[in-house]
């Protein structure tokens, strides 16, 4: 497992409690890793590898990093893929090629390790180095593909289930848009989901979604009308402190995922003709000169009606 974070941390929990070896690579040395749930914590029992010379070829490669994180872990990567290694990517995103491209310069020559897309629902927190909050019922959906149902074979286990679907894109697309909604106006406005029951804060997030939704019906994506509505209604019924990795990545001033979410909108949109405002505009806002101003020109921009659904 490389990445220690809310989500590494989890699966890593998750394939010991399957009965599996795991080696669990991070930067930031930790002595163990405490998995939190319903008041009861428990030592997980993995190998704790803080250094890439510490590691040797695996058959079973989670990356767990963050999209814009994945040029460094090709230490990690050089060491771990040999011959037969598949690469499983529990990233955000639908973009493959980043980590593709990082999995396939990793490898030894003449290998050309199997890259196993995801997509996850699940509710981890980390509140220190090797110390995870989670709720049960992690759910991961793989492709329906001989690497996917090998994947997920070997992964379904305790506190989480792990299913190859034909309806994998479609899941991803829909996941990729609540993301899309969800990190940007965290982030943006700097404060947990509870914001997104205000108004207008709730049509800004609805536009956000339309946008990456209608890119993705038009790359051929059945995501649903209503999809939009559906992820605004989702946010406003989460707890309202709760909140996300991009916001706490904005708070504490480390870069954004902001690339493999709404960058991706628009990029993807101006390729195929579809006019994304919002989300470039969000982009501009969090990237730019102007990052650390207030949204108040950003928001202006949704209530004119100049991006409305």
């Amino acid at each position: 497992m490389i990445g220690g974070g809310a989500i590494g941390g989890y699966l890593a929990a998750a394939a010991a409690a399957a009965g599996h070896r795991v080696t669990l690579c991070v930067r930031t040395p930790i002595e163990t890793l405490r998995a939190e749930s319903s008041g009861q914590t428990r030592l997980v029992s993995v190998r704790i590898a803080t250094d890439p010379d510490q590691v040797a070829a695996a058959k079973l490669i989670l990356l767990a990093a963050k999209t814009h994180q994945t040029g460094g872990t090709l230490p990690w990567l050089r060491r771990l893929i040999g011959p037969g290694s598949t690469v499983v990517a529990v990233q955000n995103g639908v973009d493959d090629r980043p980590v593709t491209d990082a999995v396939h310069a990793a490898a030894p020559a003449g290998t050309r390790p199997a890259v196993v897309p995801t997509t996850v629902y699940l509710s981890s927190t980390l509140c220190s180095p090797g110390h995870i909050v989670y709720r049960p019922g992690g759910l991961l959906y793989l492709p329906d593909d001989d690497d996917g149902r090998r994947v997920a074979s070997l992964l379904t286990g305790a506190d989480l289930t792990v299913v190859s679907t034909p309806e994998f894109e479609t899941l991803r697309w829909r996941k990729f848009c609540l993301n899309v909604a969800a990190g940007a106006v965290t982030a943006l406005f700097r404060q947990p989901l509870g914001i997104v029951r205000q108004s207008p804060i709730d049509l800004f997030a609805h536009t956000l979604a339309a946008e990456a939704a209608a890119v993705g019906a038009r790359l051929g994506h059945d995501l649903g009308a209503d999809l939009p509505a559906e992820i605004v209604a989702d946010l406003q019924s989460r707890p309202p402190g709760h909140g996300t990795s991009m916001l706490r990545d904005r708070l504490a001033g480390r870069p954004l995922e902001i690339g493999a979410l709404n960058q991706t909108v628009v990029d993807r949109g101006a390729a195929i003709g579809v006019p994304t405002p919002l989300n470039r505009t969000v982009v501009q806002a969090l990237t730019g000169p102007e990052a650390n101003a207030e949204p108040t020109a950003v928001l202006q921009t949704t209530t004119k009606g100049d991006t409305s659904p």
